[in-house]
């Protein structure tokens, strides 16, 4: 196959016609080269190198990776940074207590002392981006199979890594683009010091729960503060409480002017992945076995959790942040259906598949050939793939086994080399910590035999553990159940505390013979031989088959943006403040005021309980600097930004790159745009940045937060 380089495909489609303004996930680093004209026709007021630069301060300075999983930006010259309430929220919980419930009162330090330090809590500030495309197929020895080559290509990966990253004392991370057609490498600075500044609480920072999540309109002041701290020379440190608050190449400026309707937008921040060229056969198996499995095992699981949740407290807090992300993906999931089904999304793509094949030229038996493997192949793939989730949703999702699959397993064979078991044992120590102060085991026993009845019922018996199929009946399996919670060192604290003393005298025999454990370990063998062996096989065929496809659909489709499917990499998207009708006679607006949450209230929702002194406030119209020309103040808008999962927390930047909003979520009808983005439909949704100044200033008396601010009035 011609290799075809990630800009020289993006220069063709310019060349045809200029790229939209709102679809597509953009690499700040070929921004000038590919879309910076249609950038600035859409409203843009600064250079590409404000965006993205290597010799000067910019924006791409102030957007950090938070906990690996989020986005952040820092808005000030001491480190403060603001991100998602709910990407704060496993921080906020491990805080929290009877005494001291962070989660329903909320948090706010009066000071530096007063903020909180967090256990295995990140940042990662971008220093570059490099092709190194190159490096990686260079002298590379593929091998005479697909697995051959991929293993090559993760070998050299992995090598290249490792060296750059010694060298350089940055973290460096290699990503494919275009199915592996090109690689770039990402050189991070990692701070490990992270403290929490300020929280509201739940009711708003989580207004409206299950109740609107993924839903429009919000009325949610989905936002927390924490502050990243260097060491005194300015470099990462681990905690310390010599250390002080790090001072950033760049960070941001707020406009607290407010928005208007069709006001340009522009997102930057970690959208975490995307599979928006995905062939019809694909999609179908997602939309008919994948997300209907996961969604009815995470039924189970909810109703699990909440009815345990609802009269204790302690219980509450405990599975706070487990509830929030079992509910999450399990909406959106069910929001991802919605689309596909009221949107025909499916059935488009079909008819996009046809559509290439009319126009595709002297390409086109070549086309047909591949739709014809990619047909054979997905076949082959499909009872492989439902196997992966179901055993990440039914086996792995068992508390017990993920928590020693996940934290303690890697470090067992660590433990023979002496200079190491110190530090080996001290790791496991601080797992287990985190791992039991949240857990109960009435309810880890009830979640456990949920999920092993349906695993046992549901998957196929092929790709099953042996010691599930010998238990034939359901009196069998209960009472395997009943002998794993009374016996294992997984269930039990204290049990597990001598365990690990007996580790420090080289004794494994309470790992080796606990009953959990050996579930465990069972699992991830089936797993490993059984499901991903397979997986991989076809994973690696129809990987191979994408790298020809995506060429195809450049050269035959003139028409649309191709660019990189995301993969937790900086992007930049970018579109307007807009409203959206996603159903017949429904027609949204753009913004949301604090109007909203008081009519909500009164329908009567415990997802709907507002504080006293916000509706004081409101009853007052205390809203300060902060609300509009006609005097209400606003709460969360939506727009047409290209986003997806990592998303959570990155900035709403206005056409002078200053920060509006916080993007928290998409609209549940446009959820599909991780494999279908439809521009009338989807839509990203923020807080209006007016109402975290307001709920900090007035609501948390926090004003001296504001103080180290630079805002736009």
């Amino acid at each position: 196959m011609k290799k075809t380089s990630l800009i020289a495909v993006l220069s063709i489609l310019l060349v045809a016609g200029s790229v939209q303004a709102k679809e597509g996930m953009w690499i700040p680093l070929l921004i000038e080269k590919l879309n910076y004209d249609d950038l600035k026709a859409n409203g843009f007021k600064l250079t590409a190198e404000d965006i993205y630069s290597i010799n000067q301060a910019c924006l791409k300075d102030a957007v950090v990776i938070f906990g690996g999983g989020c986005t952040g930006e820092m808005i000030s010259s001491n480190g403060l940074l603001l991100t998602n309430h709910h990407c704060g929220y496993n921080e906020i919980q491990q805080h929290s207590t009877l005494e001291n419930n962070y989660l329903k009162e909320g948090f706010w330090a009066a000071s530096t002392e007063e903020e909180l330090p967090n256990d295995d809590l990140d940042v990662l500030f971008l220093v570059e981006i490099k092709e190194y495309t190159h490096e990686i197929f260079n002298n590379l020895n593929k091998g005479a199979d697909l697995e051959e080559e991929r293993i090559a290509i993760e070998v050299r990966i992995d090598s290249l890594e490792g060296v750059i990253s010694d060298s350089l004392n940055m973290k460096a991370s290699i990503e494919k683009f275009f199915y592996g057609n090109d690689y770039y490498l990402f050189l991070y600075n990692q701070y490990t010091d992270v403290r929490l500044v300020g929280a509201p609480p739940n009711t708003i920072g989580n207004f409206g729960g299950d109740t609107d999540n993924w839903v429009w309109p919000r009325h949610t002041g989905d936002f927390s503060l924490f502050r990243v701290y260097s060491g005194p020379d300015g470099k990462p440190a681990d905690y310390s409480k010599e250390n002080i608050p790090y001072t950033p190449k760049k960070h941001l400026t707020i406009s607290a002017k407010g928005i208007k309707e069709n006001d340009f937008t522009m997102v930057l921040g970690y959208p975490g992945k995307t599979q928006e060229y995905l062939y019809s056969a694909g999609l179908e198996i997602i939309a008919s076995k994948i997300y209907p499995g996961n969604i009815a095992l995470r039924d189970g699981r909810i109703e699990i959790i909440d009815q345990a949740r609802r009269n204790d407290d302690k219980v509450y807090i405990q599975y706070a942040s487990k509830h929030r992300r079992v509910s999450n993906a399990w909406k959106k999931w069910e929001g991802v259906l919605y689309g596909f089904n009221r949107f025909n999304v499916i059935e488009k793509r079909k008819n996009y598949e046809t559509w290439l094949l009319e126009n595709a030229g002297n390409k086109k038996a070549a086309l047909q050939e591949l739709f014809g493997l990619f047909d054979d192949a997905y076949v082959g793939y499909e009872p492989y793939a439902v196997a992966k989730d179901y055993y990440r949703e039914s086996a792995f999702a068992i508390e017990p086994v993920g928590f020693y699959i996940r934290k303690i397993a890697k470090h067992i064979p660590q433990l023979a080399e002496k200079d190491k078991k110190d530090e080996v044992l001290t790791r496991i120590k601080k797992a287990a910590s985190l791992y039991f102060k949240d857990y109960n085991i009435e309810i880890d026993k009830s979640l456990t035999t949920f999920l092993l009845q349906e695993y046992r019922n549901n998957l196929g018996e092929e790709f099953q553990a042996s010691t599930i199929v010998e238990k034939s009946s359901a009196f069998e399996l209960e009472k395997y159940i009943e002998t794993l919670y009374e016996k294992s060192i997984l269930t039990d604290s204290n049990r597990f505390k001598r365990a690990v003393r007996k580790l420090a005298d080289g004794d494994l025999s309470a790992f080796n013979d606990d009953p959990f454990i050996m579930l465990a370990n069972e699992f991830n063998q089936v797993n490993t031989l059984d499901v991903l062996e397979g997986y991989n096989y076809y994973a690696d065929q129809l990987n191979n088959l994408y790298k020809e496809y995506l060429p195809m659909i450049q050269a035959i489709d003139t028409t649309r943006p191709i660019y990189p499917d995301a993969n937790f990499t900086m992007r930049m998207t970018y579109g307007k403040v807009e409203g959206y009708s996603p159903r017949d006679a429904v027609n949204y607006n753009y913004q949301t005021y604090l109007q909203g949450i008081i009519d909500k209230e009164s329908l009567g929702y415990h997802d709907y309980d507002v504080p006293e002194k916000l509706k004081q406030l409101y009853y007052d119209k205390d809203y300060g600097r902060y609300a509009t020309a006609d005097g209400r103040l606003p709460v969360c808008f939506v727009a047409s930004n290209h986003t997806s999962g990592g998303n959570s927390g990155s900035p709403i930047l206005d056409a002078e790159g200053r920060l509006i909003g916080i993007n928290f979520d998409r609209t549940w009808e446009g959820t599909m745009s991780d494999f279908n983005f439809d521009e009338e439909i989807c839509r990203n949704i923020s807080v209006d940045i007016r109402y975290v100044l307001f709920i900090i200033d007035k609501f948390a008396d926090s004003g001296y937060l504001l103080e180290e601010m630079d805002i736009i009035w």
